[in-house]
């Protein structure tokens, strides 16, 4: 299995976990095709944009990677950054 790592995690414990030629790969990019209608995902798959008009609960979204989070991790780490709260906040 081809693993493909992340620039920024190379020296972080899951760079040697990677090292190991049976470590599955890590989420590291937006799955495009398991999204809901409402979000837009960039070129780079690793920015996703709520595009719903947001006045109700009905337009609720949910976006997934490519991978799930493997087992072996133990803990994993990641961020969001809210770049825009919108018209309703």
């Amino acid at each position: 299995m081809t693993c493909n790592l992340p620039s920024y995690l190379v020296g972080s414990p899951f760079g040697a976990l990677f090292k190991q030629s049976t470590s599955p790969p890590l989420p590291s990019a937006w799955n495009h095709g398991d999204s809901s209608v409402f979000i837009q995902v960039g070129k780079n798959r690793l920015r996703a944009k709520y595009i719903g008009a947001g006045r109700d609960d009905t337009e609720a979204a949910a976006i997934r990677t490519y991978f799930p989070i493997p087992q072996e991790c133990g803990l994993y780490y990641y961020e969001v950054e809210i770049i825009n709260k919108g018209v309703g906040g």
